[in-house]
């Protein structure tokens, strides 16, 4: 296992009592994402569910429940940490609870009432996203995660590290661990 699967590993199994960990999984970056999801041997629900979503399964951000000794689970800490297939959230809820949760985050309503993807599962949409969202809007993200571990942004170097995000009493809370370097 490399420097960063165990750093991850780590950093996940620190999640709170009962918590399972789901990754949040970008398909429309990357081609192979869709039907290795289908093919793994953990539960995945796709987000997007509403009727003018539909026909987009092979590019639409899937919940997946990552389940422990699950050949999938292992081998999704071995991924590049930095090829923005998506991120882990952590929550006591059930897959299916999750998944509506998120699914209610995959679109948002223009000024001019059209309709718009919002891309949460893209680590650099949501790392831009926390730092200016309001209370309301964090919570409506978070949706029944207690724990989003996001890549920390790519600045270049050779160390790696993700960034922990909760939320006490409405505000954002973060860490960082940088995992080499």
């Amino acid at each position: 296992m490399t420097d960063t699967a165990q750093a991850l590993a780590k950093i996940l199994s620190a999640a709170p009592t009962g918590a399972k960990t789901y990754a949040l999984m970008d398909c429309a970056l990357d081609s192979t994402l869709y039907p290795t999801i289908q093919a793994s041997d953990c539960s995945a629900k796709c987000l997007y569910t509403q009727s003018w979503q539909s026909g987009l399964s092979d590019i639409s951000p899937y919940l997946v429940e990552l389940t422990p000794g699950a050949k999938f689970s292992s081998e999704l800490l071995t991924w590049d940490w930095y090829a923005n297939w998506g991120y882990f959230a952590q929550s006591a809820a059930s897959l299916d609870d999750c998944a509506q949760a998120f699914a209610a985050v995959t679109s948002v309503k223009l000024p001019d009432g059209t309709n718009a993807f919002f891309r949460f599962q893209d680590p650099r949409v949501i790392r831009t996203f926390l730092q200016t969202a309001s209370a309301d809007d964090l919570q409506t993200v978070f949706g029944k995660a207690t724990r989003l571990v996001v890549p920390m942004a790519d600045d270049g170097t050779s160390s790696e590290g993700a960034i922990v995000y909760t939320l006490a009493n409405g505000a954002l809370q973060q860490s960082e661990t940088r995992f080499t370097g």
